[in-house]
């Protein structure tokens, strides 16, 4: 998977949210979206690919994610 193109619209800031309250399920924890972060960078970080990651968390554009908000990554 290539490098995102737009890292300015990656790290757009809306503000943050809550952390999930429910379990994430065996395997996986929660992670919040810092600036700077990009798909590609946090399923590097997790050992896993960005289709996983967008299938888990049911993103679209994997080119727009939110600083803030709290995906679900394999531990």
């Amino acid at each position: 998977m290539s490098e995102f193109v737009n890292e300015e619209a990656l790290n757009e800031v809306v503000g943050g949210a809550a952390r999930p309250t429910a379990d994430p399920g065996p395997g996986y924890q929660w992670y919040q979206v810092v600036k700077g972060d990009t798909l590609t960078r946090i399923a590097k970080r997790f050992g896993t690919d960005v289709k996983t990651l967008q299938t888990l968390n049911a993103i679209k554009n994997a080119s727009l994610i939110i600083k803030g908000s709290w995906l679900k990554v394999p531990q």
